[in-house]
């Protein structure tokens, strides 16, 4: 906390972040931050809930994330944590983070996809609609006459085919 004041006394004495960090020894991104930190809060102790990490993964999530992976298994990271905050109303420290969770599918030999992001087209009403006629297509056609070609990674660098069909 010293330090902090000591940060904020010499910018204002020379309204100059390269000068402070030196005249301080701190970095330059150190002096901006306090300065930020005090200009919108108007003081320099750090906020507790800002730093709370994510809680770890306790039994009942572990069972929840198994289910819904069997139910729903392309389902994504971020859906997961969305589905477990929406069904239990956890709060975001509550929640595990999409690194807990892709370390509970290794340790369950569960396979982990490399996207963790959600489309922002997923869910509009005509993909959706394009998705239900697709399924009611795919119950109505001979399996043994649909041909399906596969999306490969080719790393056009080193030549290799890192992962694919």
């Amino acid at each position: 906390m010293q330090k902090r004041v000591q940060v904020i006394a010499t910018y204002l004495a020379t309204l100059s972040t390269a000068i402070t960090a030196e005249i301080c020894q701190v970095s330059y991104n150190c002096v901006t931050k306090y300065v930020e930190l005090f200009q919108q809060k108007a003081t320099l102790s750090q906020i507790v809930s800002c730093n709370m990490h994510p809680r770890k993964i306790v039994w009942w999530m572990e069972a929840y994330f198994e289910a819904l992976v069997g139910f729903y298994p392309t389902i994504y990271l971020r859906e997961l944590q969305e589905i477990l905050a929406n069904d239990f109303r956890l709060g975001p420290h509550e929640v595990p983070s999409i690194a807990a969770i892709a370390r509970l599918f290794t340790k369950l030999k569960i396979t982990c996809r490399k996207c963790v992001h959600v489309a922002k087209e997923r869910m509009l009403p005509h993909n959706r609609y394009c998705r239900h006629l697709y399924f009611q297509w795919r119950r109505t056609t001979d399996p043994s006459r649909v041909y399906f070609f596969g999306e490969t990674h080719f790393n056009f660098e080193t030549d290799e085919r890192d992962y694919g069909e």
